[in-house]
């Protein structure tokens, strides 16, 4: 854990680019579309390459071998220590093998989905510091609109504080002394999550939040293209 509790302590990031996308209805997964001029998912290779506490970059690819013919060409630009490893057939395998690939030396790892292009280079910092703290954390943004809870007939069970509802985003954090054990669980077939901080939630680990920028969208639909085109503009 860093000494100076300002200082962002060393990161490895796994940045998953393993999904099908196939509610973006397109052939090639949405993180390989182009956006401006790089794929979606070279814009975070580009952003984490970028900040000062990043130690090494782990690109997650589809474990079918969908992986476009230039990859090695934005791998190759970056000025950190970089590979590209093969994901599994679950979002959660495709995470454990990113994670298994980092070196040892750092004190967190963060891990990114590579459909959002925009996550906002302070708050990644502030993550890093929290996780080394508390031992896990994620970027989230709070909900703009009132939630409600439904019941099993899809009528409304009760109205939730909207104060206290966050949307879960990514990178999200876990201190490296938590990894081999996020390895080992995220590969047991019994066990189901749909992110990191929820596995570290299980365990009773306190899981920081960090809010987020709103540029730090999830691309999903052909919509969400055309707004990070017009961020880029």
């Amino acid at each position: 854990m860093p000494t100076n509790p300002q200082a962002s302590p060393r990161c490895s990031v796994a940045i998953v680019a393993a999904g099908k996308g196939v509610r973006f209805g397109e052939a090639v997964p949405k993180q390989f579309l182009t956006l401006g001029d790089r794929p979606v998912f070279a814009h975070s290779l580009r952003l984490f390459d970028q900040l000062p506490f990043v130690n090494e970059i782990v690109l997650v690819v589809p474990c079918d071998g969908g992986l476009p013919a230039n990859c090695r060409k934005w791998i190759d630009e970056l000025a950190r220590p970089a590979q590209c490893v093969a994901g599994g057939t679950r979002r959660q395998e495709s995470v454990a093998n990113g994670l298994a690939a980092m070196r040892a030396g750092y004190e967190v790892a963060l891990v990114h989905d590579a459909a959002r292009p925009f996550p906002d280079p302070e708050a990644i910092a502030q993550l890093a510091r929290a996780a080394a703290d508390c031992g896990g954390g994620l970027l989230a943004a709070r909900s703009p609109d009132t939630v409600k809870r439904s019941n099993a007939d899809g009528r409304v069970a009760e109205t939730l504080d909207r104060d206290t509802i966050w949307l879960a985003q990514t990178p999200q954090a876990i201190r490296a002394d938590l990894v081999p054990r996020a390895i080992l669980e995220l590969n047991r077939p019994e066990i189901d999550v749909t992110d990191e901080a929820a596995l570290l939630e299980r365990w009773g680990v306190p899981v920081a939040l960090v809010e987020s920028s709103i540029h730090n969208f999830k691309i999903t639909r052909a919509e969400d293209l055309a707004y990070a085109e017009s961020i880029l503009k």
